[in-house]
């Protein structure tokens, strides 16, 4: 096979399904501005979400459990969780498990 030629020509063509197996991804991070803890306008709001939403930890948590496919007829759409979606859910999880103790320990 010679520099530049394909294996499978089809892919060359733009109408070929096989052309747009393979999409990019991005995740955008948006604020409205609320929450308990608003941080001085001395902090960079840029700081505040890379160590918030984007550290690793939690991103990747946020994008093993909080991510379904919605398959609208024509396509497949990704979605993601909202942060608020994310702590919610998590706090929730620990107070069922605190209650699930609580009540162990009382039999």
């Amino acid at each position: 096979m010679l520099a530049g030629e394909h294996k499978y020509p089809e892919r060359r063509d733009a109408k070929s399904p096989k052309a747009n197996c393979v999409h990019g991804n991005r995740l955008v991070g948006v604020s409205d501005g609320h929450g308990k803890n608003i941080e001085s306008k001395g902090v960079p709001e840029l700081e505040i979400l890379i160590n918030g939403v984007f550290d690793k930890t939690r991103l990747l948590s946020m994008l093993r459990g909080f991510m379904v496919f919605e398959n609208t007829g024509s396509d497949l759409i990704k979605k993601i969780a909202g942060y608020h979606q994310f702590h919610a859910v998590h706090k929730a999880v620990q107070c069922t498990i605190s209650a699930q103790m609580r009540w162990l320990r009382s039999q």
